[in-house]
């Protein structure tokens, strides 16, 4: 993996913040892991949707009346609450991605501060 350089040619190592609280990573293994994510299910869709449009669940708004026929079983809430449920997880991942950001931004001034503390001492 290459290392960053900081202004003095000193190799910057790459932080690492738990991941919800599971995995140590970096902001480049984090994005890389959002990548594939995003381009498996994305591409899952894409076969689904192309193989078996017969399955999929007609679009509908959240506050559109219910086919009554679904009224009382697990078909009510994948049929007709689907595309809601996809919308409330992508900006789910979006808030977890800013957050994500963030943390990485923190980290990273954390340790340049500490870096220019010690090599203030250095010097």
């Amino acid at each position: 993996m290459a290392s960053r350089r900081g202004k003095h040619g000193d190799s910057m190592k790459p932080v690492k913040v738990w991941y919800l609280g599971i995995l140590p990573l970096t902001r480049r293994a984090y994005l890389r892991l959002l990548v594939w994510v995003v381009a498996v299910v994305v591409i899952m869709f894409m076969l689904f949707y192309t193989f078996r449009p017969d399955l999929a669940p007609p679009f509908h708004w959240p506050w559109a009346p219910r086919d009554p026929r679904l009224q009382t079983t697990a078909e009510l809430f994948f049929f007709h609450y689907f595309y809601t449920f996809v919308a409330v997880c992508v900006i789910a991942e979006i808030v977890d991605v800013a957050i994500m950001m963030k943390k990485y931004a923190a980290k990273e001034r954390e340790a340049k501060a500490r870096r220019s503390l010690k090599n203030g001492l250095d010097d």
